[in-house]
């Protein structure tokens, strides 16, 4: 009966143990199963949505580039090769396909909504980039810009309104909202995050409940089985049934009764601790010491994984918390200083000033300086200090540095960033020039774009300048390095522009003397018409005295009219036979070429596309150059005077030698209107006289 008795009691213990240690297990699998839900999600957003981010970020900024070089290349670059040009043609062939490269392998994992709209924008990018071919195809030549019918419908594509104008909206707007998504995926997943946390949080709080109920169980089990045996440790069994954990006295008993006497304190000893250690894990303090009851210790075992999880957790929260503000930052700051480039685009040096001002404040620095490369004089290439700013005032100080003298001259030399964390203490009154003050870093960072550098901005800060915002300043720096280059730009079209305008006022003037000598002539016409009139009545008189004489010149009239007919036809033949025999050529006073017959083309071999507004001295020879003719011809056609010599011209490689006779015709104003030239090829003629 007895045998009976303990085997009951030990299969009842052992029964509520077990499932103790399943309910610690469950518990455990769980908040294992949750920890790694968590770090495959945060896996997924590292290796997959990070990256996407930022490549669409690169797409966003690479199409408000074709955006701002399209424009250019329409309103402003005419030459057949510029930075601009180059620019945007390795945009289309090299960084849009490695921009898709680079992503595609991304795309696969996307959500669905988040593919088809991304494939979306590729095909509206691509049809983006035929256009824009078209127009580059259509303005490949400086003359295309000068035939309105080719250039006035591509002006209206790509500014206002346009249709080049709105499609580049769309696919930004586009990519930004594909940036959105990916964005929201990662909010959620942060948020989902922090709920899983409070989730298993009132897991840990709930475990130890559990097992205190689990532990009633076996102590009602006990005093059930067990009355008078245990019946001094009634009290305290039912102190810890209400929660309380009291101190145990051990029984001195060999039996089953001082095993649970024992056991019973060693498991409030081990209840109090691990009570703590989860009450202090619930609020947050993850550095409370532990120790297990022993290697085998699972609930002690299980909050210490808990606990580091946790920590893990949390340290890549907050790791990441970090990154975002970076990119945020990073973002933020290339978005306003867009702004303020696109704002700023007519003074070079309010450009100077505006950039380095915003500069210097969001990299939270003292010291400030711009240098811009001063190349007008290709003797004298410098630079020069554009822009300072120093505790929160402008100075601005002449200043002029040689390439490669001291940090600036050599950054710019070598084209490569310069970042100094232990500063010498007379550095920057001795060499950089922008204080007395000693900073604690120096960061000189060249401005350079498609390997061209227009400058160096040079940042003095009293603590440590961080990478991310050296590789900011790297990356707005293209940015400043474009902007300087198409303000230097617009300065040279606005004062080639104020010439024109002024060519314009000076042609105006001439009009309106022109105008007044008309009106002159229309009076003197108005009194010749009167004396008309009066002479016409004295006609009348003599105009019968006149018809004897009128018929006897008829008759000697119609003779020299049919002299005059021989000469007129003789005259023609002779005009034809010279045009046939001799080369005939005219040029304005500035020495273009204007007209020329088909012999003038075969003696050059040349097709009249190619000589005409061409100028003429661009084909004479060193000889002819050299020699003080070519001088003596100019002399004598602004004398008014002929002038005939032996010239020799180079054309399409060839020499020729022509004997020429140069005729000056003038305007009214007695100024050289145009010239003309006849010319005999020399070594045709000697062909001929030989034969």
């Amino acid at each position: 009966m007895k045998r009976r008795f303990r085997i009951t009691i030990l299969i009842r213990i052992t029964a509520v143990f077990l499932l103790l240690g399943v309910v610690v297990l469950t518990a455990n699998m769980i908040l294992y199963n949750g920890f790694s839900n968590n770090l495959r999600a945060n896996k997924e957003v590292e290796e997959i949505y990070t990256p996407s981010i930022e490549t669409i970020n690169h797409m966003i900024t690479m199409i408000k580039d074709s955006k701002m070089l399209i424009q250019n290349w329409v309103f402003v670059d005419k030459s057949t090769t510029s930075p601009d040009k180059e620019r945007l043609i390795k945009l289309h062939e090299e960084t849009y396909p490695q921009l898709k490269k680079d992503i595609i392998y991304l795309v696969e994992k996307w959500q669905t909504e988040e593919s088809n709209l991304y494939f979306d924008i590729t095909s509206s990018i691509d049809s983006l980039f035929i256009k824009h071919e078209e127009i580059m195809d259509k303005l490949d030549e400086f003359e295309d810009y000068n035939d309105l019918f080719v250039i006035v419908p591509i002006q209206m594509q790509v500014s206002g309104q346009g249709d080049i104008i709105t499609h580049t909206e769309r696919v930004l707007l586009n990519l930004n909202k594909l940036s959105y998504l990916q964005n929201d995926y990662i909010r959620k997943y942060n948020s989902e995050l922090e709920i899983t946390f409070l989730k298993y949080q009132k897991y840990m709080l709930w475990i130890p409940i559990i097992i205190i109920i689990l532990l009633l169980i076996t102590a009602i089990t006990i005093f059930n089985s067990l009355i008078k045996p245990i019946n001094k440790i009634k009290d305290i069994l039912n102190l810890m049934g209400s929660g309380v954990l009291p101190e145990v006295k051990e029984e001195s008993r060999a039996d089953e009764i001082g095993e649970m006497s024992i056991a019973l304190n060693q498991l409030v000893e081990g209840l109090k601790t691990t009570s703590g250690f989860a009450l202090k894990i619930g609020e947050g303090e993850f550095q409370t010491a532990y120790q297990p009851l022993s290697d085998e210790d699972v609930l002690g075992n299980s909050l210490l994984l808990m606990r580091q999880n946790l920590i893990n957790a949390n340290n890549e929260a907050e790791l990441r918390k970090i990154e975002n503000l970076q990119r945020s930052w990073s973002s933020q700051g290339i978005a306003e200083f867009g702004e303020l480039l696109r704002n700023n685009s007519e003074n070079l040096e309010e450009l100077a000033s505006s950039v380095i001002f915003k500069l210097v404040r969001y990299l939270d620095a003292c010291i400030g300086g711009l240098f811009i490369l001063n190349n007008e004089n290709e003797e004298d290439k410098h630079l020069y200090l554009a822009a300072f700013y120093a505790y929160d005032r402008h100075k601005f100080i002449q200043k002029r540095i040689e390439i490669g003298e001291n940090l600036v001259g050599q950054c710019f030399q070598e084209n490569e960033t310069v970042y100094l964390t232990d500063v010498p203490e007379d550095y920057v009154h001795i060499v950089s020039g922008l204080g007395d003050d000693n900073p604690k870093s120096i960061l000189i960072v060249p401005l350079k774009v498609n390997e061209q550098t227009f400058g160096v901005v040079e940042i003095a800060s009293f603590k440590n300048i961080e990478p991310y915002q050296v590789e900011f300043v790297e990356k707005i720096g293209e940015t400043i390095a474009s902007s300087i280059s198409s303000v230097k730009i617009n300065l040279k079209t606005s004062k080639l522009l104020a010439e024109s305008h002024e060519k314009s006022e000076r042609l105006a003037k001439q009009e309106e003397a022109v105008r007044k000598n008309i009106s002159e002539m229309e009076a003197t016409i108005k009194k010749l018409d009167e004396d008309f009139k009066n002479e016409k009545d004295k006609s009348v008189k003599l105009e019968k005295d006149q018809i004897a004489n009128i018929n006897r010149y008829e008759q000697r009239l119609k003779e020299n009219d049919l002299e005059l007919k021989k000469y007129s036809y003789n005259l023609n033949n002779l005009f034809l036979a010279v045009n046939n025999s001799f080369g005939y050529y005219e040029f304005d006073a500035i020495s273009q070429y204007t007209n020329v017959n088909g012999t003038f083309l075969k003696m050059t071999e040349l097709a009249k596309i190619d000589i005409i507004g061409k100028k003429h001295q661009q084909f004479a020879a060193k000889e002819l150059l050299n020699t003080g003719i070519y001088d003596k011809i100019w002399e004598s056609m602004k004398n008014g005077k002929h002038f005939a010599s032996l010239n020799k011209y180079i054309f399409n490689g060839q020499t020729k030698v022509f004997y020429e006779t140069f005729t000056p015709i003038k305007d009214n104003e007695n100024n050289l209107a145009k010239v003309i030239v006849i010319s005999i090829d020399e070594s045709l003629q000697k062909k001929q006289q030989a034969y």
